[in-house]
C-alpha cells in the first residue's frame, strides 16, 4: 500500500482508476460490437467516440488525476453532439448507456456542482430527445441524478481524505515534538545523575564546611533522587517531616521526633506544614543557642497538630528573632487554612505549634494548649 493511500492523493488515484476502468470497459464493448457488426450506420461518429474516449483515458492515466476539469466538460459536450446524430431513434442505442458513463466521470472529476450541472444539461437534453417518448422522463431524471450522486460520493471522499491528511500532519508534528522531548529528557536525566553524584560526594565526604550549606545540598540530593525514581509529587505528612528533620540533623541539630500517621492532606497543606517546621528548626540553629530540638505530630480532635520545641534561650514575643519567625510561619500556615501558636519567654526556649484541619470544612481558628488538648 502506498504511503498516501488514505489521503487526498490516494483518493484522487482511486477515483482516477475507477474512471479509467469504467470508460475503458465500455470502450472495449463498443469496439467489440462494431467489429461484430451489431452497430450499423454512422461509423464516423462511433469511431470518433472511441478515439475521444481513448484519448481521455490515456490523458487521465498519464496525469494520475481527474484534471483539468475542462476536459470533462468538453467530453460531455462532445457526447451531447454525438447523441444528436446517433440516438436510439436512428438505431444507435450505444449513445444511451454511454451517456451514463460520461455523467459518472463528470461527477467524479468536477468539484463545482454548478459546473457539473451546466456540463451535463446539453447531454441530458440530447439523449432525452433521441429516446422513445415513454423513456424520456426516466432519462431526463436519471442522468442528472447519477451525475449528482457521483459528485457527492467523490466530494465526500475528498473531504474525508483532507481530514486524514490534516490528522497525519498533526501526528507527524506530535511525533517530532515527542522525539524532541524524549531527547531533552534523556539529556536532562543524564545531567541530573551527574549532579546527584556530585551532591552525594559533597555531603558524604564532608567537603562542604558550612553545615547549613551541606544540609541544603543534602536536601536537593533527596529531592533529585526522588524525582529520578519517579516519586516526585505530594508526600505524606510523616515523609515530609522526616525529610525536614533529616535536613536539620545534617546541619548539626539533634532532633528527637515522635511522628504519628495521619490521613492524606492536600499537597499544598503538606508543603506549607513542612516549610513551617523547617523554618522553625532553622531558627533553632541560628538563634536558640542550643543543639537540641523536638518535633511531634499528633491527631487531636480531627486536626493535625505539629509541635517544634527547643530548650534554648527563648525570646519575648514581639521582639528579637521571634517576631520575624512568627510572621513567616503564620503566613505559610494561614494560606493552608491552619493556625500557628508560638510560646516563648527568655530562658524557657520556644514552642511552635502548628494546627491544620484534616478537612476544609473544619476551617481555621483552632489551636492547642501545652497539654495537647485542642482549644478554639
Amino acid at each position: 500500500m502506498r504511503p498516501y493511500a488514505l489521503g487526498r492523493k490516494g483518493t484522487e488515484h482511486s477515483l482516477m482508476l475507477a474512471l479509467v476502468a469504467l470508460r475503458a470497459g465500455y470502450g472495449v464493448q463498443l469496439v467489440a460490437a462494431a467489429v461484430s457488426g451489431r452497430l450499423d450506420g454512422f461509423p464516423l461518429f462511433l469511431a470518433a467516440a472511441v478515439v475521444e474516449a481513448t484519448a481521455l483515458v490515456v490523458w487521465v492515466a498519464r496525469r494520475r488525476a481527474l484534471s483539468p476539469g475542462w476536459i470533462f466538460v468538453a467530453d460531455a459536450v462532445f457526447v451531447a453532439v454525438t447523441a444528436v446524430f446517433c440516438s436510439p431513434a436512428t438505431g444507435q442505442w450505444w449513445t444511451y448507456p454511454y451517456a451514463y458513463v460520461v455523467v459518472v466521470g463528470a461527477g467524479l472529476a468536477l468539484a463545482s456542482a454548478p459546473l457539473l450541472v451546466g456540463s451535463i444539461t446539453p447531454l441530458t437534453v440530447a439523449v432525452s430527445a433521441g429516446v422513445p417518448q415513454p423513456e424520456r422522463p426516466a432519462v431526463a431524471v436519471g442522468l442528472p441524478v447519477i451525475a449528482v450522486m457521483s459528485w457527492y460520493v467523490a466530494r465526500t471522499l475528498r473531504n474525508y481524505s483532507d481530514e486524514v491528511d490534516a490528522a497525519r500532519e498533526k501526528a507527524v508534528e506530535a511525533a517530532a515534538d515527542l522525539a524532541a522531548q524524549q531527547e531533552r529528557a534523556a539529556h536532562a536525566e543524564l545531567i541530573s545523575e551527574r549532579v546527584l553524584r556530585l551532591f552525594d560526594r559533597l555531603t558524604g565526604e564532608h567537603q562542604v564546611a558550612d553545615p547549613q550549606l551541606r544540609g541544603h545540598v543534602a536536601d536537593q540530593a533527596v529531592w533529585l533522587r526522588r524525582y529520578l525514581e519517579g516519586e516526585d509529587g505530594p508526600s505524606t505528612v510523616r515523609e515530609s517531616l522526616t525529610a525536614v528533620i533529616t535536613r536539620a540533623r545534617a546541619l548539626g541539630l539533634e532532633v528527637v521526633s515522635d511522628l504519628a500517621d495521619s490521613p492524606p492532606l492536600p499537597a499544598g497543606s503538606v508543603a506549607a506544614m513542612a516549610g513551617a517546621v523547617q523554618e522553625a528548626l532553622a531558627n533553632v540553629v541560628k538563634h536558640a543557642g542550643t543543639r537540641h530540638a523536638q518535633v511531634t505530630a499528633r491527631l487531636l480532635g480531627g486536626r493535625l497538630v505539629v509541635r517544634v520545641a527547643d530548650d534554648g534561650c527563648g525570646f519575648t514575643r514581639g521582639h528579637g528573632p521571634g517576631f520575624g519567625l512568627g510572621q513567616s510561619i503564620e503566613g505559610r500556615i494561614e494560606s493552608a487554612g491552619g493556625t500557628v501558636i508560638i510560646d516563648s519567654a527568655p530562658g524557657r526556649g520556644v514552642t511552635v505549634e502548628i494546627v491544620l484541619p484534616l478537612s476544609p470544612e473544619m476551617g481555621t481558628g483552632a489551636g492547642t494548649d501545652a497539654s495537647g488538648a485542642v482549644r478554639p
